[in-house]
């Protein structure tokens, strides 16, 4: 275990918060260099519904927002034309999400402005040092995951 003091652990929360917010600056901005306006939440549920319908609850899971933040989110994207909202044939209190056609058009220019915006971001960092950074952050999130108490 690496032994840390408390301005290496608060040095480490602001580098993640600042590299999550600069990678959102310049998505956004990506994303409106093609016409695209959108907020982070709508962001993230269009992104995982590439991967086909998912329920609004999996979708606020994802989005760490709650219920009632996530149903506002979808109303926006139905609005937009971009995802349709349908209820459940076995439970007609869930509701899947799905895009819509000129919701796949959309997710597929984000996908674009995505590889854009990495490009940027890992820029003249080697593959070696970009696979030992997944590989730290992979294994902090399981870390946290796993522990069941702070100590």
């Amino acid at each position: 275990m690496t032994s840390l003091d408390a301005s290496s652990s608060s040095n480490l929360g602001r580098l993640l918060r600042q590299t999550r917010e600069e990678l959102w600056r310049h998505m956004s901005a990506e994303l409106a260099a093609v016409g695209i306006e959108m907020n982070f939440s709508q962001y993230i549920v269009m992104k995982n519904l590439r991967n086909g319908p998912a329920m609004s609850s999996s979708l606020a899971d994802c989005a760490a927002i709650n219920a009632g933040a996530m149903t506002r989110v979808i109303d926006s994207l139905i609005e937009q034309g971009l995802v349709t909202r349908t209820p459940s044939e076995q439970d007609r209190r869930v509701m899947h999400v799905d895009l819509t056609a000129q919701g796949r058009k959309i997710a597929k220019q984000m996908e674009v402005c995505g590889l854009r915006t990495l490009e940027c971001a890992f820029a003249d960092i080697s593959d070696r040092r970009l696979s030992e950074l997944f590989h730290t952050l992979e294994t902090i999130v399981g870390n946290l995951q796993s522990s069941n108490e702070p100590q």
